[in-house]
């Protein structure tokens, strides 16, 4: 279940991984890299005019790897729900 209330959520359903940025900002691009086991992502977005909240849904196959999460380069938590 999505939460608005969170800006980075991780609900996981079996191998299946599911990591959900909202935002009234807009996504301009999504960089991946792996480093030890560890998988990157950095969100970069921009301000605009709308304020309307955005929802971006990315399904992902983590594995054992970990996730970490960064937004505009700032490293960011996660709610997380099973």
């Amino acid at each position: 279940m999505i939460n608005t209330d969170h800006q980075l959520q991780l609900i996981k359903k079996g191998m299946d991984a599911y990591i959900i940025f909202q935002s009234t900002e807009i996504l301009t691009n999504t960089e991946l890299e792996v480093i030890d086991r560890i998988l990157n992502i950095n969100f970069n977005s921009e301000n605009q005019e709308n304020t309307e909240l955005k929802q971006y849904i990315f399904k992902m196959y983590p594995g054992n790897a970990k996730i970490k999460v960064l937004i505009n380069g700032k490293v960011t938590s996660f709610d997380i729900h099973y």
